[in-house]
């Protein structure tokens, strides 16, 4: 992500298929005017890093088909624009980290606190009033 990251004016990207790293680090400062990031179908990520001031206007952030990624990156905290945070097609820990389960959120449910995430059918799992027009209260699905 080096190269990419340091492109001033880049606001949407996507990779699909396009990276053979087992980890990915998105710098402090990379990706100045980044609005969208769409990963999908990067079969041999494992580990994501997000340092703090990374993408700070990123406001749409899409994970699909990442069979092997163990966890959404405690950084994405610091990412604080994103308006929707769309996972799909995902299974093993990273599904059980996301998901509630009988009314157990799970360890990275709360990494998505204040943005919609949704489930591979579209079912919002968990929605915030401030990027969601007419939910008053978190719901969980």
């Amino acid at each position: 992500m080096g190269i990419l990251e340091k492109l001033r004016n880049l606001r949407f990207l996507q990779l699909n298929h396009s990276y053979e790293g087992s980890k990915m680090v998105c710098s402090a400062h990379g990706f100045p005017q980044l609005e969208t990031l769409i990963f999908a179908s990067l079969c041999e990520l494992e580990e994501w890093e997000i340092e703090e001031g990374a993408m700070p206007y990123l406001m749409t952030l899409q994970l699909m088909n990442l069979n092997y990624l163990m966890m959404i990156p405690e950084g994405l905290k610091s990412v604080t624009a994103i308006q929707e945070l769309k996972i799909c097609g995902i299974r093993g820990e990273l599904k059980n980290r996301v998901q509630v389960t009988d009314g157990v959120e799970g360890e990275d449910f709360d990494k998505g606190a204040g943005w919609m995430v949704r489930d591979d059918n579209g079912a919002v799992l968990y929605a915030c009033q401030l990027q969601m027009d007419g939910l008053r209260d978190p719901k969980v699905a």
